[in-house]
């Protein structure tokens, strides 16, 4: 798999899981807690391997360079926006107006890097390129995830 699918595979599942969260804050059912807390390390462990994996790559480029610093900044919101949440009660009126912005700004950012993004890159990188980035996406993204598990955990003992 390329850098390209795997980075929709993530999107799709992050997509899915801000539905779940809209649909529960229409509901009342009780379930935006735990779609949050899956949430945050998904959006967290994406993030950071993307950045390291792919826009770093992208930022020796001249066609690609702006467009990754754009999109690490995007990201630097976003991480923003989760800890703000963090801190607030899931489900209460000032969670949602923040949750009502994340889910924004994570869809604008998507479907930017899956248009402009994925096809500028195409021109800067190789078949080889894209399949070995995709392969070090997945492990990069694995480890910060282990990482986080392990933390939290620390953190609960």
């Amino acid at each position: 798999m390329t850098i390209f699918d795997v980075l929709k595979k993530d999107h799709d599942e992050i997509k899915d899981i801000l539905d779940k969260i809209e649909k529960d804050i229409r509901g009342e059912s009780g379930q935006c807690q735990a779609l949050f807390a899956k949430l945050k390390p998904m959006v967290l462990a994406h993030s950071r391997a993307e950045e390291e994996v792919f826009y770093s790559v992208l930022e020796e480029h001249d066609q690609t360079e702006e467009l990754a610093e754009h999109a690490e900044d995007e990201h630097a919101e976003a991480e923003e926006m989760l800890e703000q949440m963090d801190e607030e009660e899931a489900g209460e009126a000032s969670w949602r107006m923040v949750f009502d912005q994340l889910a924004a700004a994570l869809r604008h950012h998507i479907q930017q890097e899956e248009g402009e993004m994925f096809r500028k890159a195409r021109e800067v990188l190789g078949e080889q390129d894209l399949q070995s980035m995709g392969e070090a996406f997945v492990e990069r993204k694995q480890r910060v995830l282990s990482g986080e598990q392990e933390a939290q955990q620390r953190r609960s003992a």
